[in-house]
Order: C-alpha cells, then structure tokens, then sequence
C-alpha cells in the first residue's frame, strides 16, 4: 500500500519532466534547424531584407547582410556571435572585423580594479560569515545563511562580468592576429 503511494506521484512527476522536456525542446531546435536552411538560402539568392531578420530570429543580433556573409564564412563564427549576444555594449562585428567597443583607457581600468576590489571584499564579508555561523543560532543562522547565499550570487556574478571581458579580449586579440598572419 505504501509503494503504490508512492510510485504514482513519482511516475506522474516523470511523466510531466517527459513531456515539458518534449514540448519544450523538440519543437525549438526543428525550428531553429528549418531556420538555418532558410538563412543559407535567402543568402545564396542574396536576400539580404530576409537574410537579416532570419539571423537576428535566431541570434538575436541585429546585423547587416554583408557583415553576415563575413561573419558566416569565419572559423570563429560560433564563438564571435555568442560574445555579441552575451556582452551587448562591449564588442561588435563591423565591415568584417571584430572590435571592442572603445571605452575611455581609464573607464576601462577603473573597472577591472574596481571589479577585483568588489570580488576581494564580498568574498572576505563571506568567508566571516561562513565562520561565524557555528556560533550563532536560531534565526541568527538562517539569516546569516540568506546573507551567505546572496553574497555567493553576487560574486558569482561579479567573476561573470570578468569572464566576459576576458572573453571579447580574447577573441579580439585572436582576430587581430589572425589579420596580422594574413597581411604578412
């Protein structure tokens, strides 16, 4: 009696995983795969009104039919149209060229230090905290922990911000001397 209690709210909860996984992540990539042909054919046939609005519905980017075609035709394609859908403001892709944005030369350090500071800080403020929770008790300890948990989110998102610096210099420094290698 035990087991058929609990089998049927298991088989239900894997019955309802099954088919949101179905309904939610079949159709999507179909559709994305019809789009990519669509993309390949409007720019075989030089359609560049919808070539553009095929490739911003599915990378979200807006971009020109030229810089496209460029951009299409790359070895580092992938990783170039992921760094101008994840870092909207810190690069883009010009008369097939990948830059960084241009900030001031002191915005841009201000922000690294200030950036490493505020990850310095947030992970002593956790660290104490993650110390102190044997000595407290009750909702001290819950409260400490919420602060914890925050604390972590913050920094997780603060090591992000830096990922996705180092990841346009990256790309940028690779494009460049890709350029270099092919001018020489």
């Amino acid at each position: 009696m035990e087991i058929n209690q609990l089998i049927n709210p298991v088989s239900g909860l894997f019955v309802m995983a099954v088919t949101y996984y179905v309904t939610q992540h079949w159709p999507a990539n179909k559709t994305k795969a019809e789009l990519l042909q669509k993309l390949d054919v409007s720019i075989k046939n030089n359609c560049k009104h919808s070539a553009c609005e095929i490739f911003y519905m599915i990378h979200k980017v807006k971009m020109n039919f030229q810089d496209i075609k460029t951009l299409i035709e790359d070895d580092n394609s992938s990783s170039i149209i992921s760094v101008l859908k994840h870092t909207p403001g810190l690069a883009n892709y010009k008369n097939g060229q990948f830059r960084k944005i241009p900030s001031p030369k002191w915005l841009s350090i201000s922000e690294k230090i200030f950036l490493r500071f505020l990850f310095m800080l947030f992970l002593i403020f956790e660290i104490l905290l993650t110390l102190s929770l044997p000595f407290v008790n009750g909702w001290q300890f819950f409260n400490i922990l919420l602060v914890i948990v925050f604390v972590t989110i913050v920094i997780t998102s603060i090591r992000a911000i830096q990922k996705d610096y180092n990841v346009v210099d990256e790309l940028i420094n690779s494009a460049s001397r890709k350029n270099l290698d092919d001018s020489a």
